[in-house]
């Protein structure tokens, strides 16, 4: 079971972005850990947590293909239609499905299998026990961002990107043992734009991971203000601030880099 007591909120939200607004993931019939967008999100959990212990925790097409499956399936349960053969299935030749988003055009389905088997070797190799442990707050965000977005930008299945991409980041989160990060449908344009390129993804992902911070006993604060030095609340009331004068500097140059291609 999830120990966060955000994980309903991020089922809840990460749902609304899509407007999908009638799953009640408060309900306990609705948190079962093989079922549903709640399952999908446990099995992240799960995955996460084995990851650098020895295991075979590297992250499989397979199992992504589940967490939507579980979360279309769901869907569909709901009243919200799609077709059978996009649930659990790679856009592919044997799910001849183009799709668009907005003004962007994702690959063609023939081209999907390829791509989405080279970004999950480089995700892999990017979560190498080694270069989580030494990773510092901007090199997570930058693998964060920009495996997040690639993926965005593959859109591998007919329907349910978002809320497996979504996945997809907070396995990132997670590995990095640092805390789920909640998207809020009230951040969709911002979070929209974002997709535009790595650079913006980074600038987003950045502002949402400064929201909370993992404190050295394990227990998780919540950021009251932000600023140079952002200032937290930690669950025993106590204020925090912690200076993340590396990432600020990694911000920075991303937004030149930003402006100089826009």
């Amino acid at each position: 079971m999830l120990r966060d007591p955000r994980a309903i909120e991020f089922l809840k939200e990460s749902s609304a972005i899509e407007g999908i607004l009638n799953i009640p993931y408060d309900q306990p019939v609705l948190q079962s850990a093989d079922k549903g967008h709640y399952g999908a999100l446990s099995r992240v959990a799960r995955l996460a947590a084995d990851h650098g212990h020895g295991g075979d925790a590297a992250l499989t097409i397979e199992e992504i293909c589940e967490w939507q499956r579980l979360i279309t399936q769901e869907q569909v349960g709901y009243g919200h239609a799609l077709p059978p053969e996009g649930i659990g299935r790679l856009r592919s030749p044997d799910v001849p499905v183009n799709v668009r988003v907005g003004d962007h055009v994702p690959p063609g389905f023939a081209e999907v299998p390829g791509k989405v088997a080279a970004w999950l070797d480089a995700l892999n190799a990017a979560l190498s026990p080694d270069r989580v442990s030494e990773a510092s707050d901007s090199e997570f965000v930058a693998c964060l961002g920009d495996y997040f977005q690639r993926f965005e930008a593959i859109h591998p299945f007919v329907d349910g990107n978002g809320r497996t991409g979504r996945l997809v980041a907070s396995y990132i989160a997670l590995v990095h043992r640092q805390p789920l990060i909640v998207f809020r449908a009230s951040e969709r344009p911002s979070y929209y734009s974002a997709h535009k390129s790595k650079l913006a993804m980074r600038l987003f992902m950045a502002e949402k991971i400064r929201e909370r911070a993992v404190l050295l006993s394990g227990e998780i604060a919540d950021r009251e203000l932000a600023g140079s030095s952002d200032v937290y609340r930690t669950p025993t009331g106590e204020t925090l601030i912690i200076e993340r004068h590396e990432l600020l500097r990694a911000q920075a140059e991303w937004m030149r880099q930003e402006s100089h291609h826009a």
